[in-house]
């Protein structure tokens, strides 16, 4: 069954209301087809939820005094249902070559999903200058994100990957953070709240908080 709010969005898109795609959150294992015609799409997000265990909190419950016999049943239980829940089919588990065609793309989150590895059609994205990978499977990246001119931030911590390529303009992305904490330091200084706040926005928008 087709969502219609995944539909909604992408056909924003195509009427040219809009170029940011966001179809983070609906449980997508793969891109909807039509997406691969976006060809004027400028961000596209599909991260999904991020899950982090309570695994190491149940072991300190179990392990200490057992003054919690409630909190740690109910930790366990927890546990259990998202861990069945994570048998389900609900994230990307491959991203496809097609994604290449969106060359006027600057921004990809994939974020949080079960991605082993990359097509090497993502070297064609050269407008591309944030791709944020966090929380996935990957063991290496595809040796054309070296083609990519605008390339400036690459988030791919929890993946396990063996080694990077020679991304020599990622040394950008340092400088970028650093210039939106100094102007987001000097607003909130002058007590320009409005504009700490969109520089607070955009550090975000853009992966530039960590």
């Amino acid at each position: 069954m087709p969502n219609f709010e995944v539909q909604r969005r992408i056909d924003a898109v195509r009427s040219g209301k809009t170029d940011v795609l966001n179809l983070a959150h609906f449980d997508l294992t793969e891109l909807p087809e039509e997406v691969f015609s976006l060809t004027k799409l400028r961000v596209l997000k599909v991260a999904n939820w991020e899950y982090r265990s309570n695994r190491n909190f149940i072991k300190f419950l179990r392990n200490g005094p057992n003054n919690y016999p409630d909190l740690l049943n109910q930790m366990e239980e927890e546990e259990r249902d998202r861990q069945a829940e994570l048998t389900l089919p609900r994230q990307l588990l491959h991203l496809d070559a097609r994604t290449g065609q969106l060359t006027a793309l600057e921004v990809l989150d994939l974020s949080h999903n079960l991605l082993t590895e990359l097509p090497e059609t993502i070297g064609n994205l050269r407008s591309l200058r944030l791709l944020k990978l966090e929380d996935n499977r990957l063991t290496h990246l595809p040796s054309t994100l070296a083609n990519l001119p605008n390339l400036h931030g690459l988030d791919v911590r929890e993946n396990p990957i063996f080694h990077l390529p020679e991304l020599p303009r990622l040394e950008c992305y340092d400088a970028f953070r650093a210039h939106f904490r100094q102007q987001k330091g000097e607003a909130a200084r002058a007590r320009d709240y409005v504009l700490a706040a969109w520089l607070r926005g955009k550090e975000l928008e853009f992966g530039l908080t960590k």
